[in-house]
């Protein structure tokens, strides 16, 4: 039997409330309820008409792969589509909700990250562990615990599903080889840090001597590791003298890849000091 009288008034209220009481997984009982309800597809009807009524308009909600139904600074609600498989196994970086759309039969993979698995820290010998295949079914709940399971859906065609996410909390998002299940490269899972590294990229391609300064804040204050490291290289490209600073004073470092890449940059500089 369908419910008439839940809105996403009702979620988005049960939803702040669970995750600011006692988690994501509590959500799940209000998840579903909205999933079966005609208020889904009322919001998602008020957004075509909003299209059709402004030819002009490009909607913020509209994503490469879905629609944004609500979204908040701790969690977002979207209705989307899988179209294709990757060619790795992907980490998450947000825990989730996903049920299927109607006739949307979701046929997933699961896959248990090693007890040494530290998103932060990039190791090539942390090796996936296969768990299982499941099907979910309109009306089941996929739960997307990204600090211990990777998960793969089997896409043989275009699939519909609603998504409940948190907001992005692990620093990377980590690639692995499917065959293998062995790691094969880290990449940033925020676009706030993607940017600012391309900006520090390009300023140091430019030379740009006054913006020694704001890099070396981004160096020693920025919260991920990866882009401490970026901003010390542009330094370092910037001006030797403040680079060779930089280096040092990242071996302190709280990051273990940052302090060893510090030590093999000094080292590589004796050993050209020593040749000259």
């Amino acid at each position: 039997m369908r419910i008439t009288n839940y809105n996403i008034e009702n979620l988005i209220a049960d939803v702040n409330g669970c995750l600011n009481e006692k988690g994501l997984w509590e959500c799940e009982a209000s998840f579903k309820r909205f999933a079966d309800s005609p208020a889904l597809f009322e919001n998602i009807n008020k957004k075509l008409e909003e299209l059709i009524l402004n030819p002009c308009m490009n909607s913020a909600a509209m994503m490469s792969n879905g629609l944004v139904l609500h979204a908040e600074p701790g969690w977002s609600l979207m209705q989307s589509i899988y179209e294709h498989s990757s060619d790795h196994l992907y980490t998450i970086p947000f825990d989730g909700l996903i049920t299927p759309a109607l006739h949307s039969n979701l046929i997933y993979s699961v896959y248990k990250l090693p007890e040494n698995y530290k998103n932060n820290i990039f190791e090539h010998d942390c090796k996936l562990t296969e768990v299982g295949t499941f099907e979910a079914k309109h009306g089941d709940v996929i739960r997307i615990e990204s600090k211990k399971y990777v998960y793969d859906i089997n896409i043989l065609h275009p699939l519909g599903a609603l998504r409940l996410y948190t907001s992005t909390y692990q620093d990377l998002q980590w690639a692995f080889d499917r065959e293998t299940l062995l790691p094969v490269q880290a990449i940033s899972s925020t676009e706030n840090a993607s940017e600012i590294t391309l900006i520090m990229q390009v300023l140091a391609k430019l030379g740009n001597q006054y913006s020694v300064d704001l890099i070396k804040q981004i160096a020693l204050s920025h919260p991920q590791h990866f882009v401490r490291w970026e901003a010390v290289k542009a330094i370092a490209q910037i001006d030797p003298h403040e680079g060779k600073a930089a280096v040092e004073r990242a071996l302190g470092d709280s990051h273990p890849h940052i302090v060893a890449a510090a030590n093999r940059t000094i080292t590589r500089y004796q050993e050209r000091k020593q040749i000259q």
